[in-house]
């Protein structure tokens, strides 16, 4: 026998394996066998291998391991001096469920299959040492194996795998510069990342983008809310072992487990608890003080901890949660040795479009569309807006809902929504609910039978303006556009909001004439911005012409007002999309829009299914029969009823029955609503203060014209003062309080309309009320229209004194100090300028 089988002889009558065979049996065995010398790292039997051999360990030392789909390792054996291994497949015949690596330059001892075979069957006493070994480990196995699959469930839920290379950073300001050169040392290691910044201003993207440059990137990329783990479940879910053991080994972070091999993104780690701070801050120490350990050297110390790269995100920097006591030094201090600040985007506006270009071209790939370029209103206002609600991620949602609405290869401003979603309404009673309303509302014969209704009333009026008697008291036309439609009107924005807008007869006879020819030009942008001087100047015009002309004693002028108005929509119909024409310029349509914010009623969306589920947004561009909103309004972002002509298209085209008409209280949106048009407080103050040459016109024409422009302006002056006096030595603008605070005065502004319309119903002068005192008259006889004119102004004045206060305490920056002079100041004109026109109606 050479000396290498006598050495393996030796060796084997060593193993207790083999006591109790015989010395013939082991010398077979011996001169079968062979001695192999494996390197470290080298491996015996591979994973999903036919076992060939029976393998018993010399020297040195294998372990036993199952490796993933991504080839991240997790030990189940590990064989020393007089091990043997490899007899599962051997046995089976079946490929091996696990691989077999040195982990240290071995020695092993290799009995070709059939003399084990051989020598298994005929020596029972061999079989019975040997059996129920090979028993222990395959119960071993299998528990393992099914530890890992489950492992890899749960790991395929919350896994992301940067398959490609992840997304590029955007941008050419030098912060963006600096962060690209700074990647190459961020994912050199793995050492910890800490990525600093607001909301939605890339952090994720960052940290993907360090995973997907260093060495990791095919491994798995676990992205982990720290805010979401809590401490009960720490231990049950996270911890696994005995907590109570000081040993790393036999305390082991769950979800590093599930990372081992990859990275871990690790977010808002100011959230997470003390006491996981603590767990954490223990592993991470223990893994710096193992990084400089040999692998031979762990293994023998049975340290086995997941080597995983963890990037963590804070909205803000840590420092004052430390000096809070809510934080760990000791964890920060490791944690920020590798520390990125990403700037917000309004930081860094020269992005903004580049930006915005990018998720054009990535979201117009997705949905399939053409969508190439933006107008030059929707880079201003892509500039303007300040993204506090999200940074990239609000720009990207607002480019890919322009995306998605876009009817060209052009984003339009009108496509563009800015500002958080509305709020949910706060709702009585959603009229939906009602069957037989639901039903005309479904079918379309609410307001389609209204428009045409008044469609016929509209040319009645023209015939009896134009070809009827010119006597006013007996024209029909002037009969109903004076003393009923005009005081309607004023009263009926209350009760229904603007609801006379959707069947208006100039809107219906400009949707006929589009349906059959339009130019779809873009509306110009000086107009588009400034629409609120354009309805402000055009609203003191008509009402300066009707005056000038005694229209509402002139049937002929009567008429020719409605037929220019007509003419105006006509002409806006051919030329501009939609409804432009009652959404930019429209003076009784925005008259109406203004004072509807006091209204009752409200078209709103549920925001929760309209921002989850919604990716059609039909309530904007309509389907192939059903229209969208004509007032090119998204109904999730519409928290107000000022262009809201409760067509109620949204909900025909709803698909997700995610629309309701809700009786609400009243005039909610007032302090409340964060999408209202602010330089619309300029009709404000023009419906105020028009009442005063209008009751009481001057002699002089000139004078009379001179008025209409002056009276408005005090209303301007005397609000914009007090604003002044409020908002000085504050951050806030005295614009931004002068608007917020001029929208209290819409009530007051409503009921001094319907007070003055008041005395043009007929009938109501003629009754008479007086106070009885034992039989007597108190008061004399009255008029009563006194009586309700009074009680109208005083319910708008209390509607505007609870507006203010609503809004200083609701819309107001917290540095605006509301001193005595601003309460003085608003109380006073909200008081004095109804008792005004009270006194100028009697």
């Amino acid at each position: 026998m050479s000396s290498n089988k006598q050495d393996i002889l030796g060796f084997l009558r060593k193993i207790g394996l083999f006591q109790d065979l015989s010395e013939e049996i082991v010398k077979k065995w011996a001169e079968g066998s062979e001695i192999i010398n494996c390197p470290k790292g080298s491996f015996s039997l591979r994973q999903g291998e036919i076992a060939r051999s029976f393998y018993i360990i010399r020297a040195g030392c294998v372990e036993g391991a199952y490796w993933d789909t991504y080839q991240l390792k997790t030990r189940i054996f590990l064989f020393q001096d007089m091990d043997f291994f490899g007899e599962i497949s051997l046995l089976t015949n079946e490929p091996s469920q696990i691989g077999y690596q040195a982990i240290e330059d071995s020695e092993i001892i290799c009995l070709p299959k059939h003399f084990f075979l051989e020598i298994l069957a005929r020596n029972p006493s061999f079989g019975d040492l040997f059996f129920p070994k090979m028993t222990d480990r395959q119960s071993k196995l299998t528990v393992n194996l099914l530890e890992i699959r489950n492992r890899q469930i749960s790991l395929d839920e919350i896994k992301k795998v940067i398959e490609k290379e992840a997304s590029f950073l955007v941008g050419s300001t030098e912060v963006m510069k600096s962060l690209w050169q700074r990647l190459p040392e961020l994912s050199a290691d793995s050492a910890p990342v800490l990525i600093i910044g607001e909301y939605g201003t890339g952090k994720e993207l960052i940290a993907e983008i360090i995973h997907s440059k260093g060495p990791l990137r095919n491994r798995p990329f676990i992205i982990l809310d720290a805010s979401e783990i809590r401490q009960e479940d720490w231990q049950e879910r996270f911890w696994e072992g005995d907590s109570s053991q000081t040993r790393i080994s036999n305390t082991r972070f769950g979800f590093l487990e599930l990372a081992n091999g990859g990275s871990l993104l690790l977010k808002n780690i100011d959230a997470l608890s003390p006491v996981l701070q603590k767990r954490l801050k223990d592993f991470l120490c223990a893994k710096e003080g193992t990084a400089g350990k040999g692998r031979a050297s762990m293994d023998r110390d049975n340290i086995d901890l997941p080597q995983v790269k963890i990037i963590f995100t804070s909205h803000t920097g840590l420092e004052e949660k430390i000096s809070e006591g809510h934080f760990s030094p000791k964890l920060y201090e490791i944690i920020s040795r590798k520390v990125v600040c990403m700037p917000p985007l309004r930081e860094r506006k020269r992005d903004i479009l580049d930006l915005a270009m990018h998720f054009m071209e990535r979201h117009s790939k997705r949905f399939k569309k053409h969508v190439t370029s933006l107008s030059s209103r929707a880079k201003e206002q892509l500039l303007g807006y300040d993204y506090r609600r999200g940074n990239i991620q609000e720009l990207e949602e607002i480019i890919e809902r322009g995306v998605v609405l876009a009817s060209s290869d052009t984003i339009c401003s009108e496509q563009l929504f800015l500002g958080p979603p509305a709020g949910r309404a706060h709702t009585w009673f959603n009229l939906i609910n009602v069957k037989a309303f639901r039903t005309l509302v479904l079918k379309g014969f609410y307001p389609g039978i209204f428009r045409w209704i008044a469609v016929g009333f509209f040319f009645f009026i023209m015939f009896s303006c134009f070809f009827g008697t010119q006597d006013p008291a007996r024209n029909w036309g002037t009969v109903l556009v004076w003393w009923i439609w005009w005081p309607w009107l004023c009263a009926a924005a209350f009760w229904i909001g603007r609801t006379w807008c959707s069947f208006c007869a100039y809107a219906t006879l400009g949707n006929a004439l589009q349906r059959r020819l339009h130019l779809n030009l873009s509306f110009p942008k000086f107009l588009k911005n400034y629409d609120y001087i354009v309805t402000t100047l055009l609203f003191l015009f008509v009402v300066w012409v009707e005056e000038a002309t005694n229209m509402r004693y002139n049937p002929f002028y009567t008429g020719m007002l409605l037929a220019s108005i007509l003419l105006m929509e006509l002409l806006f119909s051919l030329f501009f999309p939609r409804d432009t024409w009652c959404r930019y310029v429209c003076p009784m349509g925005n008259l109406i829009g203004v004072f509807a914010m006091t209204s009752i009623v409200e078209v709103r969306s549920n925001p929760d299914i309209c921002v989850n589920e919604c990716s059609t947004h039909d309530c904007y561009h309509g389907r192939e029969d059903q229209p969208g909103c004509p007032m090119f309004q998204h109904l999730v972002f519409v928290d107000n009823n000022q262009t809201c002509k409760l067509c109620l298209n949204c909900i025909r085209a709803c698909p997700h029955k995610a629309v309701s008409l809700n009786i609400r209280a009243p005039g909610w949106e007032i302090w409340a609503s964060n999408q209202v048009r602010p330089g619309m407080v300029f009709l404000v103050c023009a419906l105020m203060g028009v009442l005063f040459p209008v009751i009481r016109p001057f002699k002089s024409l000139w004078l009379t014209s001179l008025a209409f422009l002056a009276a408005p302006m005090i209303i301007v002056g005397l609000i914009w003062v007090i604003s002044f006096l409020a908002c000085r030595g504050t951050k806030e603008s005295i614009y931004g309080c002068f608007w917020k605070a001029g929208y209290a005065y819409v009530p007051v502004a409503l009921a001094a309309h319907i007070v003055y319309q008041l005395q043009y119903i007929p009938w109501l002068k003629d009754i008479e009320y007086a106070i009885l005192v034992n039989g007597r008259a108190l008061m004399g006889i009255n008029s009563s229209i006194h009586l309700m004119q009074g009680l109208v102004l005083f319910l708008g004045i209390l509607f505007s004194l609870y507006a203010i206060i609503r809004i200083t305490r609701d819309k107001f920056h917290p540095e605006i100090k509301t001193g005595l002079f601003f309460w003085l100041g608003h109380s006073g004109l909200m008081i004095l300028y109804p008792l005004l026109i009270w006194y100028l109606l009697r």
